[in-house]
């Protein structure tokens, strides 16, 4: 699973507006942030994700992705 977030509401920053994405798999889960070239891991000790059944659910910390007051999200 593949979520973007637009963290500071500007779609001319990030890749197409994404600041940060969030990936979920069978092997794991990470955030990567936009470095102005490409994606890169980054540090998200509060990123959690538990899949039960058909149901998948993703929490992380404001503070992880720079305490924005909205977010935007894809999925």
């Amino acid at each position: 699973m593949y979520i973007g977030l637009d963290a500071d509401a500007n779609p001319a920053t990030g890749s197409q507006g994404e600041d940060y994405s969030i990936y979920v798999g069978a092997a794991g889960f990470e955030l990567d942030k936009w470095n102005g070239t490409d994606f890169v891991v980054a540090s998200a000790p509060s990123l959690t994700a538990v899949r039960s059944g058909n149901t998948v659910e993703v929490k992380i910390g404001r503070q992880e992705i720079g305490n924005p007051a909205n977010i935007g999200f894809y999925a």
